[in-house]
């Protein structure tokens, strides 16, 4: 089902921006999930043994760098997570039949 195909009149027109606020975050948290499989898909962390005595120790050799869109990504979507929770209490504070804070 598209998103022209749905039946938004159970939902106040006060409220419709949100619902494309949170598609929004839906679509970047996606973008960012799919940036991070590939990311750890290419084995971005390097191990090597260390040998001290009899003992054996794996320690972390290199870790490659995140790619740069993945705290933009992230931003975005917290900052558009925020948006939509802001929206959410000032309407229902501007709106006189609300009931609750």
């Amino acid at each position: 089902m598209s998103s022209s195909d749905a039946d938004w009149s159970w939902l106040p027109d006060y409220q419709l921006q949100v619902v494309a606020t949170l598609a929004h975050v839906d679509h970047t948290i996606d973008r960012l999930l799919r940036l991070t499989h590939d990311y750890s898909g290419q084995g971005p962390v390097t191990f090597a043994e260390v040998i001290r005595g009899d003992r054996a120790e794996v320690v972390v050799k290199a870790i490659a760098p995140l790619p740069q869109a993945v705290p933009r990504l992230v931003a975005d979507a917290l900052t558009q997570l925020r948006a939509a929770l802001e929206h959410n209490t000032c309407t229902r504070k501007s709106k006189p039949d609300s009931d609750g804070p």
